[in-house]
């Protein structure tokens, strides 16, 4: 059990959560800039290709306007009777992610040693270094999740019995850092 009945005395305990916490954050940072790697290589060669895409569309659309008869009048574009542009679920995705890592790139790095945390909680390495590999690490999946939960649950969740007693999400860059929180479950020990 962990916690205020488990006999772990608050300090280790702080501090096991502090070296949770901190990995976690480093993992995410890490994955960020894999995608920012693996994104502008891919952008690269998107654009390497545009050009081609680009000379056939305009042979097509020159063809187009040779076969259309010449006495049509051009229509204006009016952008309130043009229809809407339907964006899918793969592109939403796409943009939320890029969000996500741009947003953990932006972050003060995570990453904590063992000697940074047990001197600023006042608990010995090992003392929560065992706490975290004996309560915390089995345990990652779900902690992470309930991070995950925390942030979804505050955005159904509008009525002020709920959001007061949420702390977790007031602040604004909550729910883009928290959302993918389980992407750091191979945590390492």
């Amino acid at each position: 059990e962990t916690g205020k009945h488990s006999g772990t005395n608050l300090p280790v305990l702080c501090a096991s959560v502090t070296y949770f916490v901190a990995t976690a954050g480093a993992v995410m940072q890490r994955l960020a800039r894999q995608s920012e790697k693996g994104g502008a290589s891919s952008s690269k060669s998107a654009s390497s290709t545009s050009p081609q895409h680009a000379s056939n569309d305009d042979n097509d659309s020159d063809d187009s306007t040779d076969n259309e008869s010449s006495n049509d009048e051009e229509i204006p574009f009016d952008v309130f009777t043009c229809p809407a542009i339907l964006e899918t679920s793969s592109d939403t995705m796409e943009y939320e992610l890029k969000r996500m890592w741009d947003t953990w790139m932006q972050q003060m790095p995570w990453s904590r040693t063992p000697a940074e945390i047990e001197q600023s909680c006042g608990a010995t390495r090992t003392s929560f270094l065992e706490v975290y590999k004996s309560q915390l690490y089995p345990r990652r999946a779900t902690l992470l999740q309930v991070l995950r939960d925390a942030v979804s649950n505050d955005q159904t969740n509008t009525d002020s019995k709920h959001s007061d007693t949420n702390f977790l999400t007031n602040s604004a860059m909550a729910k883009i850092l928290l959302n993918r929180m389980d992407f750091a479950g191979p945590l390492k020990w």
